[in-house]
């Protein structure tokens, strides 16, 4: 049995690791950072007894701190981090997950950077899934692409595609996500080969001043990048504390 901590900013970003958590042998936790609105909360412990019914280890919990999507780099505090580390450790998990850092949402980028500080700090496997990106041309986008980096690759069954329409209609409030995202989710889970990264140092996106977010006018990439860097300075100072 595995122990997954999955870091994630919004409830339904779990439908892109599929293939990690169907597996009735594991104990999982999603964590969400984002509790706003509060139907996508009702909505993910609909989710949690839906698995739980059908005898999976899932577990579902959310931050006490309250971060507003899409800026969850300008919420995020010092008291915020320690009690995110210390109910981590609590749990004791055998891998932390996080969606991979390539420039589709700034929330997701923002956690992959800090799933991958405390993976390494606390000694816990990180694996990073894929979600969403931009092209290269910048127009449009692109689902589950895996970057050409070193990834793993497991063979998943047909039923994966009926678990991803049936999380797509737990989250029904999310339907205008789904009209973009869905198609592609189930065209990647169709092919029955699942790819995702495991212990990965290096960011996995390579989309220099083509962010998905920017394009579409809801982020600064550049921002972003300074956000991450005083993220890593805290978290550090935060070690140094502890020690």
């Amino acid at each position: 049995m595995s122990r997954d901590f999955w870091l994630l900013a919004h409830p339904d970003d779990e439908i892109f690791g599929i293939p990690l958590w169907f597996k009735k042998e594991n104990d999982t936790l999603f964590h969400f950072m984002v509790t706003k609105p509060s139907i996508r909360m009702h909505e993910s412990r609909k989710l949690e007894r839906y698995l739980t019914d059908k005898g999976f280890h899932i577990n579902v919990s959310f931050s006490t701190h309250e971060y507003v999507d899409g800026k969850v780099s300008q919420c995020i505090t010092r008291n915020a981090l320690l009690d995110l580390i210390s109910l981590i450790r609590t749990n004791r998990p055998d891998r932390l997950i996080a969606l991979t850092f390539e420039g589709g949402h700034q929330d997701h980028d923002y956690l992959s950077e800090l799933t991958r500080l405390i993976a390494s700090a606390l000694h816990i496997q990180f694996v990073q899934v894929p979600a969403y990106q931009s092209t290269k041309s910048g127009f449009g986008f692109r689902v589950m692409k895996v970057p050409q980096f070193p990834y793993v690759t497991s063979f998943i069954s047909p039923r994966i595609l009926v678990v991803a329409l049936r999380v797509a209609l737990i989250y029904r409030s999310q339907w205008k996500t789904w009209l973009g995202l869905l198609p592609g989710i189930l065209c990647r889970y169709s092919r029955f080969r699942y790819r995702y990264l495991v212990d990965e140092d290096r960011l996995a996106h390579n989309f220099s001043n083509k962010y998905l977010y920017e394009k579409r006018r809801r982020a600064d990439s550049q921002r972003e990048k300074m956000e991450i860097e005083t993220l890593i300075t805290t978290f550090r100072d935060l070690l140094v504390d502890e020690s």
